[in-house]
């Protein structure tokens, strides 16, 4: 219970995330490990299971880049904890915070080639000029 409000409150903690990047850097790293947190008793578990979910709604409002930057092997870790999750209900949580990282990465990606069609278009120029 004091978990799950306190990933709430953690939440709020991503509109100065920039402006105070150790700080926030301290809080994505707390709510990550609220969200992959498992314990091996069942009945231990079931009590987390609502904070876990918060945790990832609550990660969904910070931007990835930060996230990236304040866990370490995100990518990795992040794929690891989505494949072996059981639960459904963190599984429908961490929805949205998979949504994130999909746009973070198209965009990232758009950004990558475009840059690649102007290099590529300014060598076809210098090339066209010279005999």
């Amino acid at each position: 219970m004091v978990s799950n409000g306190l990933c709430i409150l953690l939440r709020w903690g991503a509109m100065d995330a920039e402006a105070y990047f150790e700080t926030s850097k301290n809080l994505i790293q707390t709510l990550w490990s609220i969200g992959t947190y498992k314990k091996n008793n069942a009945e231990a578990d079931r009590l987390w299971i609502k904070a876990r979910g918060t945790a990832f709604h609550s990660l969904s409002h910070y931007k990835i880049s930060l996230i990236q930057d304040s866990i370490p092997d995100f990518w990795r870790r992040n794929y690891e904890c989505f494949t072996n999750e059981h639960n459904l209900e963190v599984l429908k949580a961490m929805e949205n915070f998979q949504v994130e990282i999909i746009k973070f990465e198209h965009i990232n990606r758009r950004r990558v080639t475009t840059d690649k069609r102007t290099t590529v278009h300014k060598f076809e120029k210098l090339l066209d000029v010279l005999p």
